[in-house]
């Protein structure tokens, strides 16, 4: 089995040249989040904490 590495970087909100390292057990946000928290009406208004 092969991973597509790019369409997995590309459900995340990461900047451009950003290597993660999965050292983080909560990891970088996914790129749906802000919607979800928008949709939510969070006062975060989906800002990455």
């Amino acid at each position: 089995m092969t991973t597509d590495f790019n369409k997995t970087r590309g459900m995340f909100d990461l900047p451009e040249g950003v290597v993660y390292l999965d050292a983080n057990p909560l990891g970088p946000l996914p790129s749906r989040f802000k919607d979800a928290m928008v949709r939510a009406g969070s006062p975060m208004n989906g800002a990455p904490c």
